[in-house]
């Protein structure tokens, strides 16, 4: 049990507006100084809306306690149990009440209380600073309150229920025993029942299966571990006791403590569970939290053949513990709205009876990670299991497994997302705010990428796919593997290696200046595309085509560091480096060597283009070479053993050529050695 955890769920209501500052929750501390400026306050101490003294970094005024708040403004900790909720949400609120009944309750709001006003659809409703007054009118229906306030707007639902209408109505005449039949108008509770305001408090002692039940505002049902089976509704507008557990299906509305779901059922307002919601059924069994809010102060799991829907937009859960997700299938679509907010750690693992798609999201469904410490998140099938958005705030969190994100991924200011245990796959766009932080061993991504800090950017290897578009130039990029259509932008440095690989895998380098420090290559059916004049592309380490047939080397610079190799792949053939028309080839540096699997001019082979050996290069042709364009020698060219070069075009040796063969058709000058 939690009930510590839900005691201080709503630990008091807006009593001072505090200029801009916002509202306060708590008490305020007896110990607190009055105060006009910060110069009134104790050393470590600041003055919260030119009222009152409170540690630095509070910013309610309440202890700094740096423990959970469940939802309200953090109040100094650090972490202090999550971000609160968004500015002018009211936490999940529900009242049921009798034909004409009045009654008096908090308004439960985050954000700046002034200016309130309130609005019923058909009763009558009235505020007095943050105490709400509601009268009901004389005929049963649900009724809207409406609540503006500085900040923002908010709906309170009112169910207005006729004790005529309900088979058992309790009285409490003959003690406090639920299955009295003494304690009922009506005999023993069996079909629909009412528990009014006003009753001698209900308590459950044995198992009971009902078809409805119905808790006026202000009842407190307690239960000894009883079971008790609602199979058409349960709508609790007071609060259904510590300890209870309540198999539910049909409607279900209000405020539980423990709430197990059994059957199909579906929030029908907004609801809390102040301890742990568990959704299990031996068949078939869906939560749906329809256009509701749901919030679980504990944990939420679900099991058997249970599972939760969220197909709506409007559709909100928030769970302050755990969320295991371990039951039915939701690859149907089930969580394709909504947000599913997380203060705690979240796991998938499968049924044995169900497979691996405990939690498969879709569309627009979001995921908010907002807990105050740590969260760990972990797949048992992050291939079959995945996210949809995912948003990651709070205090960070850790992939525990690999991850797939099928749309956005976005790391808030200041948090860090860390994925070493396996990669992390984002098919949407990426994004983080500044000082943010994406740490991962391996990202894959297939859309555009866009990080406020670039120290932010911690990735080993970066794998870019169909419609990441560009690489930013001004990432630190480690090692890079492309697999799909890419272009270079600026002038990106890649810290390690880099591959492009795959069918579609294609890097183009057109108004860029790319530098690998590692190696490069091509493998696969991958191609580097040079077509225009000011593309430059400089590898330090080994430069290796070994991909798809490489015709698109038409111009720009091919800057060479630590050799050249063209090897052969049995499933294209020779020609994986062809450079024609503008394209040059610039060797700086040595010693540095020179190979080709497949040397020639014709079909299936490979050639240069245009080829200059820089001032204190030093290469060696270790095989015969083919240029079709001009050869310019300001270095040492080797030529090995009895191994030709044949240039088409003109050859210039203002350094030295020597060894092997060299045969200049286009003439051959220059002041250095190695005419023929």
């Amino acid at each position: 049990m939690r009930s510590g955890r839900a005691a201080r769920a709503f630990v008091g209501v807006c009593l001072t507006a505090l200029g801009g500052g916002g509202c306060a929750l708590e008490v305020l501390p007896p110990l607190g100084l009055p105060c006009a400026t910060d110069d009134d306050c104790p050393a470590d101490y600041r003055c919260l809306g030119g009222e009152l003294c409170a540690p630095a970094g509070d910013v309610d005024a309440g202890p700094s306690d740096a423990g959970p708040d469940d939802g309200g403004t953090p109040d100094g900790g650090s972490p202090d149990g999550g971000a609160p909720p968004e500015p002018g949400r009211v936490l999940p609120d529900y009242l049921v009440v009798t034909l004409g009944r009045s009654l008096t309750v908090p308004l439960r709001m985050d954000g700046d209380a002034t200016a309130i006003t309130v609005t019923a659809l058909r009763g009558v409703a009235t505020v007095d600073g943050v105490t709400l007054s509601y009268t009901a009118p004389i005929t049963p229906d649900r009724d809207t309150i409406a609540v503006t306030f500085t900040g923002g707007a908010t709906e309170l639902i009112v169910d207005v229920v006729d004790p005529a209408s309900f088979d058992q109505v309790w009285t409490g005449g003959g003690g406090a025993t639920f299955a009295d039949p003494a304690n009922w108008q009506g005999g023993a509770p069996t079909a629909s029942v009412l528990i009014p305001a006003g009753t001698p408090a209900a308590l459950v002692d044995a198992d009971l299966n009902l078809e409805e039940l119905v808790i006026e505002t202000g009842v407190r049902v307690d239960a000894e571990d009883a079971t008790l089976l609602a199979t058409i509704a349960a709508r609790v507008g007071g609060t259904f006791s510590p300890r209870s557990l309540v198999y539910v299906g049909g409607e279900v509305a209000g405020h539980f403590d423990d709430l197990t779901i059994g059957a199909n059922a579906a929030l029908d307002a907004p609801t809390l569970v102040t301890d742990d919601l568990v959704v299990a059924g031996p068949t078939a069994c869906t939560f749906d939290a329809a256009g509701e809010t749901l919030e679980v102060l504990g944990d939420l799991t679900t099991t058997d053949y249970g599972r939760l829907r969220m197909a709506d937009p409007d559709a909100r859960v928030v769970v302050r513990g755990d969320a295991a997700f371990r039951g039915g299938t939701t690859n149907d679509g089930s969580l394709a709205a909504g947000v599913l907010e997380l203060h705690g750690n979240f796991t998938q693992a499968q049924n044995i009876y169900v497979g691996p798609t405990q939690f498969v999201a879709s569309g627009n469904h979001r995921v908010r990670l907002i807990g105050g410490s740590q969260q760990s998140i972990a797949f048992e099938n992050p291939t079959s299991s995945v996210f949809a958005d995912l948003e990651v705030g709070g205090a960070g969190a850790q992939l525990a497994t690999a991850v797939v994100v099928l749309g956005e991924l976005e790391v808030r200011a200041g948090t860090r997302l860390t994925a070493r245990s396996g990669p992390l796959e984002v098919r949407g766009e990426v994004a983080t705010q500044p000082g943010a932080v994406l740490e991962a061993q391996r990202l894959l991504v297939s859309h555009p990428m866009a990080f406020a800090d670039p120290a932010g950017f911690e990735i080993d290897e970066l794998i870019v796919d169909d419609g990441t578009e560009t690489l930013p130039p001004e990432l630190p990029y480690l090692d890079v593997e492309v697999h799909g259509p890419v272009e270079a932008d600026g002038a990106p440095i890649i810290g390690g290696t880099l591959t492009v690989t795959e069918a579609n895998g294609a890097l183009s380098v057109r108004e860029a200046h790319v530098t690998v420090s590692g190696d490069f290559g091509t493998d696969n059916r991958g191609v580097l595309v040079m077509d225009d004049g000011q593309g430059v592309f400089e590898v330090l380490g080994l430069a290796t085509f070994a991909g798809g047939a490489s015709d698109a080397l038409s111009a720009g610079t091919l800057v060479l560091h630590a050799g050249l190799r063209e090897q052969y792949n049995m499933y294209v053939g020779g020609d994986m480096l062809v450079a024609t028309n503008l394209h040059v080839t610039r060797f700086e540096g040595g010693p540095q060597s020179v190979s080709f699997d497949d040397p020639g001019t014709g079909n299936y082979t490979s050639s240069l283009r245009h080829v200059e050996v820089a001032t204190g290069a030093d290469v060696t042709f270790e095989t015969d070479v083919f240029i079709t364009g001009d050869l310019t020698v300001s270095g040492a060219l080797h030529i090995a053993g009895t191994h030709i070069v044949t240039v088409s075009g003109a050859t210039v040796v203002n350094g030295a050529i020597d060894g092997g063969t060299l045969v200049p058709n286009g003439g051959c000058s220059g002041t250095g050695t190695g005419c023929p």
